[in-house]
């Protein structure tokens, strides 16, 4: 095998599997449905192979409609006659020595007549695609084109690298090949790496959350996360932002010196802050506002917020971060309409009857990280821009890592693959439903025992503890034409906020409620970026103004008094 022979083998990998990916990126980027994804595939097959390979989408896809027709699946020797089958199609091809690589030439007359050149494409994709259904259980329409894609790839790549094999065998050869086809593989996957960080995230993220074994998730330690936000007009912002190594969104504090004070917020994506930059966080605003002021002592605020947290990972991040920082006061943000639903999913691993299907499917391989498939998902979607970019094209499964081994047939199943049925509603209103069934019920009662803990958690440690509570944009604004499709009567407006604040007030819990605050505001969509759903920077400063009224004008002079003097 000469040089320039050598050199076409080793980049012919990379230009496949490079294709391949921007047809990826393609689906990412777009809201492509069936019809669109069938076109783009035939077009990656005319471009990059030959006309005629493109047809075979339509003979693939009867194959799979054929052989996965439900008498043959439940036949009780549907497995074993499949799995014959392979067997004994993969014995032919060792015994012809791989006809893919061999010549027409040297096939009987009948094969040559009926068959032609691309009889071996037929052969060969034919094969490949029993075996596939012989390892895996099932395949959706997506997967079913995703297959029938790199199929074409490895059954052109296959026929190139055939051409120069030689037909005696070799070992050098063989072994110098398959060093070849694998070094070339690699080299494409760190291309294909590469690319999707530079074209989808410039500053790689290495992931928030760092599972747990008893809260199920934390924020992770020096680490760098970053949010697409959805602005108004289509446009989108990133925002971008580590956690110190006391796993905040924080700098990083030292010992508690003896004339500070310190405050710790406590909550979700809008404590962290999803939708802004450091200086508009509600930790940095509070801490410059009540600084500025004149207090007796060195007010520091510490931001505790997590994004996807719910009440029990907002108290692992008390008990584990906070805690030992020595905070005098904790503030905790609830947001009633994800926190009920969040409860629900950590008390039981199960959503609601109408969820987010995307936060449930990060949620699910995080509380499954004891097992290994889900550990090399997590460590995955931490580490590799790639497969962050396949796991936005694959919704409905657990992650493209974990529903690939689950669907194989000798792997026992943790459970369905698929997400459960998802009510076709707003999963964000479910709380403000106007009757709540038996599972938003123990939802409500888990965010009771939430709220218990925190509180006496606080307690315990001899920290004072109050709460506010922030509504969705849609309960303030716009809320007749948000329902106007749902019967009469489905829903109660701020139906969660009322029924979580009235949990915050049976365990005499102080609460400042920003619906009410804001309610009958004509200027929402600027204190909101309305197709995000999380606070501008506007927003925080407004949420921020609140508490520091509620804090010098009710909580310092009741519980602290001796700690604010406030200049006239």
């Amino acid at each position: 095998m000469n040089k320039q022979n050598r050199l076409r083998l080793f980049l012919l990998m990379p230009i496949k599997i490079v294709s391949i990916s921007l047809f990826a990126f393609l689906i990412s980027v777009t809201d492509a449905d069936a019809f669109v994804l069938i076109l783009t595939v035939s077009f990656f097959a005319v471009l990059h192979l030959r006309a005629q390979i493109a047809s075979l989408i339509v003979v693939v896809t009867v194959l799979q409609t054929c052989i996965m027709l439900p008498f043959l699946v439940t036949l009780p020797l549907y497995n074993l006659l499949m799995w014959t089958w392979a067997l004994v199609v993969g014995v032919f091809i060792f015994y012809l020595k791989s006809p893919l690589f061999i010549s027409k030439d040297q096939l009987p007359k009948i094969l040559q007549n009926v068959f032609g050149r691309y009889w071996r494409y037929f052969f060969g994709l034919g094969f490949c695609f029993i075996l596939l259904t012989v390892l895996f259980r099932n395949f959706n329409l997506y997967q079913m084109f995703f297959y029938a894609l790199f199929l074409f790839y490895v059954a052109e790549i296959m026929r190139q690298y055939g051409e120069i094999l030689p037909h005696t065998f070799s070992l050098g050869n063989t072994l110098l090949t398959t060093l070849l086809l694998l070094a070339s593989s690699l080299l494409a996957l760190l291309l294909c790496e590469i690319a999707s960080r530079y074209l989808f995230e410039k500053t790689p993220s290495k992931g928030v959350y760092l599972p747990h074994k008893e809260y199920i998730y934390i924020t992770k330690k020096n680490t760098v996360a970053q949010n697409c936000v959805k602005i108004d007009g289509g446009k989108t912002k990133t925002v971008v932002f580590e956690t110190s190594e006391q796993g905040l969104r924080n700098p990083k504090l030292g010992k508690k010196a003896p004339n500070e004070y310190r405050i710790a917020i406590i909550g979700d994506s809008f404590t962290m802050g999803w939708a802004v930059e450091d200086a508009n966080t509600f930790s940095v605003l509070l801490e410059k506002k009540l600084n500025k002021n004149s207090p007796k002592k060195k007010l520091t605020v510490i931001n505790g917020g997590m994004n996807g947290a719910g009440p029990l990972q907002e108290i692992g991040i008390l008990q584990e971060y906070l805690l030992p920082l020595e905070p005098d006061l904790v503030i905790w943000q609830i947001y009633p309409e994800n926190d009920v639903g969040n409860a629900y999913e950590s008390a039981t691993g199960k959503p609601l009857a109408s969820y987010n299907e995307d936060w449930y499917v990060n949620f699910r391989t995080l509380k499954e990280q004891g097992r290994w498939r889900y550990r090399m998902a997590l460590w995955l979607s931490q580490h590799s821009a790639l497969y962050r970019v396949f796991a936005k094209i694959s919704s409905g499964i657990k992650s493209p890592f974990v529903a690939l081994i689950e669907n194989l047939r000798f792997v026992r199943r943790d459970g369905p693959s698929r997400m459960p049925l998802n009510a076709d509603r707003f999963f964000f209103l479910e709380t403000d439903l106007q009757e709540y069934y038996p599972e938003l019920l123990q939802g409500i009662a888990a965010m009771d025992n939430y709220i218990a803990e925190m509180k006496k958690l606080c307690n315990k440690h001899g920290i004072g503890f109050f709460s506010f509570t922030l509504p969705h944009h849609q309960v303030l604004w716009n809320w007749e034409k948000s329902i106007s499709n749902s019967p009469h009567g489905f829903y109660k407006r701020a139906h969660g906020i009322r029924t979580v604040e009235a949990l915050l007030a049976k365990h005499k819990i102080e609460n400042i409620s920003l619906y009410d605050v804001w309610l009958g505001r004509n200027d929402i969509p600027e204190l909101y970026y309305i197709n995000d759903g999380h606070l501008t920077a506007k927003g925080n400063a407004e949420v921020v103004d609140e508490l520091y009224n509620y804090l010098v004008e009710v909580y310092f002079p009741a519980q602290q008094p001796t700690l604010w003097t406030q200049e006239k």
